[in-house]
């Protein structure tokens, strides 16, 4: 209990974001050290509140009403013990201390100028949004893998379609070249078997005259040989479904031991095929490999145990303010990212509408598009299950799998 003789500044650290929920419950969590108080106290909440009221500069004098209720007493006690901030005494005839607290507040923020009719200003610096593209050069494949129509809507994936569909070679070279004056530096190419690109030696030699990091996604089933696989250029993404040759797969581990070019990514429905893959893995360190969750509509409950974040998992890895104030107001699943379809049209996410087509509107309209639309690039946890949860914003940012699930949320939260 401190000594009722003396005065006190309180504060909270630069470093404590804070969030309420529709319980007004308060959470204070440290982007520091990761740190973490929630409190309900009627008294804790309003202390809080004096603190970031913008009059106050972030401190605020302790009065009697603090200092001898038990209830908020322990909760400064308990900020200073997690230090998430800290009391200190006032001395007389001494200014008052500063402590100017993060807040967000962009000022190019597109919501904010659409409602001030402002939005001719969006288009400052346009170029620098645009990061990664992913191109479906075609759309033709011989295989009839079960779920080619779902993987797609859930993951970086290639998937076929009819009639067959192929982008032309100089439509990828416009692509390219509007492009370069972008930010952006990783191109994905999909398919369709990209391997039946009908001028596939010319298209290479288009790559290789332009500065991007390059990656192929193929099938592993359309690839005939590791003799050929070998002798592709770029960075390879091979895609493997179940069920798989498992011959063809070991061969292809072996091969990734000593070939840095290629990832493995296991697309997989239920734990069975999970421990599948983690036999084939063991003591294979080097090998560059992901295992993709995917929903076939039937494995919701392998979802719950296995994709469903809990509250132990949100708090794993420590967040940053930036990070939580990015998820506010972008979507870091999509942001930056267009995906150029085989027929001309472009999408945010190919689980939404296009936001126009190419080369009809430049790669610098579609960002445009993007940014007014709001198709995927400014979605965040603002629906009406994440908004009322303290951890709306810590959470990672909706993606496909909220599409594919029907469900607002992937977590087991109560909020």
């Amino acid at each position: 209990m401190p000594d009722k003789m003396k005065k006190y500044w309180f504060y909270l650290s630069k470093d404590v974001f804070i969030s309420f929920d529709k319980q007004h419950r308060m959470l204070l969590y440290s982007t520091k050290s990761g740190n973490y108080l929630i409190s309900s106290g009627i008294l804790c909440v309003e202390l809080v509140k004096e603190v970031y009221d913008p009059k106050n500069l972030g401190v605020v004098e302790l009065n009697t009403k603090y200092l001898t209720n038990n209830e908020s007493n322990d909760f400064i006690e308990e900020i200073q013990r997690l230090k998430l901030g800290d009391k200190m005494v006032k001395i007389p005839d001494q200014p008052k201390p500063i402590n100017l607290l993060p807040i967000l507040n962009l000022q190019n923020d597109v919501e904010k100028l659409l409602i001030n009719g402002e939005q001719f200003l969006i288009g400052e610096g346009i170029s620098e949004y645009l990061t990664c593209i992913n191109i479906y050069i075609n759309s033709n494949c011989s295989q009839k893998c079960r779920l080619c129509h779902h993987y797609y809507l859930q993951t970086r994936s290639c998937s076929k379609s009819e009639p067959d569909v192929t982008l032309p070679l100089m439509t990828i070279g416009q692509i390219l070249s509007q492009a370069s004056v972008t930010q952006t530096r990783h191109i994905n190419i999909l398919g369709g078997n990209i391997l039946l690109y009908p001028e596939w030696n010319e298209l290479m030699q288009l790559f290789k005259s332009s500065n991007f990091e390059y990656h192929l996604w193929i099938n592993y089933q359309n690839i005939n040989s590791t003799e050929k696989l070998k002798h592709l250029p770029f960075q390879k993404e091979l895609l493997i479904t179940f069920p798989f040759k498992e011959a063809m797969v070991c061969e292809l581990i072996s091969l990734c031991e000593t070939d840095n070019n290629i990832t493995l990514n296991f697309l997989i429905e239920d734990i069975s095929q999970l421990v599948t893959v983690n036999k084939l893995l063991a003591g294979n360190s080097r090998i560059r490999a992901n295992i993709i969750p995917i929903f076939n509509g039937e494995n919701r409950g392998f979802f719950e145990q296995n994709v469903f974040l809990n509250l132990e998992d949100i708090l794993a890895e420590k967040q940053e303010m930036r990070n939580i104030f990015c998820n506010q107001k972008l979507n870091a699943n999509y942001f930056g990212g267009l995906n150029i379809l085989a027929d001309g049209s472009v999408k945010a996410s190919m689980n939404t509408t296009p936001v126009g087509r190419f080369p009809k509107n430049s790669l610098l309209e579609l960002v445009y598009n993007e940014l007014i639309q709001n198709t995927a690039w400014r979605k965040v946890r603002d629906n009406e299950t994440c908004r009322g949860c303290l951890f709306q914003y810590l959470c990672p940012p909706p993606g496909n799998y909220e599409h594919s699930l029907g469900k607002p949320d992937m977590c087991n939260v109560e909020s």
